[in-house]
């Protein structure tokens, strides 16, 4: 009797185990700071309010919101806010669910908290408190005074005086960046996006109205919010260089695509046919017209030459010129090139690597991806942009550019191409090679400011064009074979960087190719995958 009885009990055990490391495994943070990026090593340094060189800009667009407050919907602002007079993680996980994802619900389309579609919230929430390690390791001297307690003000949100923050020191409430309601606010928009692509514009700009409300409150400054953007973008990016991630991504689209799925016959398509062709994919989201004319309407208009918030292009202009003699100037000249694939070139020294349709189809056709993204993006915020010199003719000073200064002035430079690519190639990178996230994402931030310390654009044209590389990414991140392109990626770009023995003897130099080495097998070109021969991280073909 006793032993008929071991069986089940052992059985019941191994299920209970189970389930437990199940529910650690999808409700834990995917990485710990040990694993986060750093901002420290890729963001150039923050000051605080007058020291800082956009404290014009901030002030300027600061009085320009504070008008819209009357007009704004206070639900959705304090939904987009969050009073930090408790800070356990218990405290946080209520606000998100209650408050912080019902922003997301009217354009998401599911009801999403512990009793409804709780495997995507404990999925979010995983993805939340990763994004909250990495902003434990940004310094404490980039922290900056929120403007509701800088300049003595109710916070519109909270409905609290500025000298009730004093009284609350935990968490440092009083203090704005870096934000992890901002941050947290961008990357949801960015995960709820893969799981409803039909809503992308929709989610998207809700996650950017999530940083808008914030502005209206008081509760951050205009420059605080365009980090937390980019940052919530980097730690979407770091997440899906995981393969745990990527796998638990992937099994919720299954699941939810069906639900989610527009039909105008109030019924569920089979989940078959969603796959196949219901679902957008990322050749389907390039194409939609709608959808970037709607994202580009987020991308902020610039400010005039007269307008108080110039004045910070200005002075950021005159701090950066200082370091023209202490940058390369190839470096400098590089991220002029006319080559739309230059980006890619950029971070060769990083990730030496090729990416062309014959030999990394994958890699080629996902970059190639992002890059036609951000140039949609630019040019429908272009149209809309205000005409204004570019620094070179305002200083009367050479710029650094390889490109012809009289096309430069008949270009509109609002928002940056070059910076856009720069940041939605970094993104790629690093979600093929996490090792070295943070020196892929310094050469991706840096590539858009040599065009403002070269001379060719104002910082704000930089930051403009960073937030459409971000959109880029969400577009081309919603699309159904995003997942599978990637996983095809990788491998290309691991093989690229490894070495593959494999058995064929018949191996000859390419003549036909400028690159002497470019090798054919059998007459069809080589590649780190051919079979017959040892590919090295110099690309260098041997003979095993």
């Amino acid at each position: 009797m006793k032993s008929t009885m071991k069986i089940p009990t052992r059985h019941i055990l191994t299920l209970l185990i189970a389930v437990i490391a199940t529910m650690a495994d999808c409700h834990a943070q995917y990485f710990k700071a040990d694993y986060a990026p750093n901002p420290a090593a890729f963001m150039m340094p923050r000051q605080a309010d007058e020291q800082n060189p956009f404290w014009a800009h901030d002030m300027y667009r600061h009085f320009m919101l504070k008008s819209c407050r009357d007009s704004a919907i206070y639900a959705d602002v304090y939904k987009a806010n969050y009073d930090n007079k408790l800070t356990s993680e218990l405290t946080l996980q209520s606000y998100y669910a209650n408050y912080h994802l019902k922003l997301f619900e009217p354009a998401f389309g599911l009801v999403v908290n512990k009793l409804n579609n709780k495997d995507i919230f404990y999925f979010l929430d995983s993805c939340r408190q990763s994004s909250n390690q990495m902003l434990t390791l940004v310094p404490g001297e980039w922290q900056r005074t929120r403007p509701c307690a800088r300049l003595r003000e109710v916070n519109f949100a909270m409905r609290r005086q500025a000298h009730e923050y004093a009284n609350n020191v935990s968490y440092a409430p009083n203090l704005s960046f870096p934000s992890n309601e901002g941050t947290a606010g961008w990357l949801t928009g960015l995960l709820l996006s893969t799981l409803n692509p039909w809503q992308t514009d929709t989610i998207m700009s809700r996650a950017y109205q999530h940083g808008w409300f914030r502005e209206v409150s008081g509760g951050m400054w205009a420059t605080d919010v365009d980090d937390s953007r980019e940052l919530g973008t980097v730690v979407f990016a770091r997440l899906m260089s995981m393969p745990r991630f990527r796998n638990r991504l992937r099994v919720l689209q299954r699941k939810n695509w069906p639900l989610l799925q527009p039909d105008p016959h109030g019924t569920l398509t089979p989940f078959a046919h969603v796959m196949s062709s219901a679902v957008p994919t990322i050749d389907d989201q390039l194409a939609n017209d709608s959808l970037f004319a709607r994202l580009a309407r987020h991308i902020p208009v610039n400010d005039t030459e007269s307008s108080g918030g110039f004045q910070s292009d200005l002075q950021r202009y005159a701090t950066l010129a200082t370091l023209r003699d202490s940058v390369s100037v190839s470096d400098m000249l590089g991220s002029s090139s006319d080559d739309y694939l230059n980006p890619i070139d950029f971070f060769t020294p990083v990730t030496d690597f090729i990416a062309n349709p014959r030999q990394t189809p994958s890699l080629y056709k996902l970059l190639t991806s992002m890059l036609t993204g951000c140039e949609q993006l630019c040019l429908l915020a272009q149209e809309q942009s205000v005409e204004r010199r570019r620094p070179f003719d305002v200083f009367q000073q050479d710029p650094l550019t390889l490109e012809d200064t009289d096309q430069l002035r008949a270009q509109s430079d609002y928002p940056s191409y070059r910076a856009a690519a720069g940041m939605a190639v970094a993104l790629t990178l690093m979600m093929l090679d996490p090792v070295q996230c943070d020196t892929i994402m310094h050469l991706g931030y840096q590539y858009g400011l040599y065009r403002a310390i070269g001379g060719s654009n104002w910082h704000s044209d930089i930051v403009a064009g960073r937030l459409a590389g971000c959109m880029a990414v969400s577009v081309v991140a919603s699309g159904s074979d995003f997942l599978d392109l990637l996983e095809s990626a990788r491998v290309e770009y691991d093989s690229w960087h490894g070495e593959i023995i494999t058995d064929s003897p018949s191996i000859r130099q390419d003549s036909s190719q400028n690159d002497k080495q470019l090798y054919t097998i059998d007459g069809r070109p080589a590649t780190p995958n051919s079979r017959g021969i040892l590919v090295g991280r110099n690309r260098k073909v041997l003979v095993p």
